[in-house]
């Protein structure tokens, strides 16, 4: 799965500037004490009968 396919775009960036995008996501787990949550972007699928290994992204400074 590939993320863009999911995303929304919010704003064009220009050649100095990035784009910005939104990721649609469920919520796994939320654990207040330390402030981490684990969400999933999309659905797996299965391939050759396993799942794929998941794929991390750390977010700074999010809510």
């Amino acid at each position: 799965m590939r993320l863009l396919q999911n995303a929304t775009v919010i704003k064009v960036g220009d050649d100095a500037t990035p784009t910005i995008y939104k990721l649609e996501y469920n919520e796994k787990i939320i654990n207040r004490n330390f402030r981490l949550r684990k969400c999933s972007v999309g659905e797996a699928i299965l391939y050759n009968g396993r799942y794929p290994s998941e794929k991390i992204i750390m977010m700074v400074g999010t809510i």
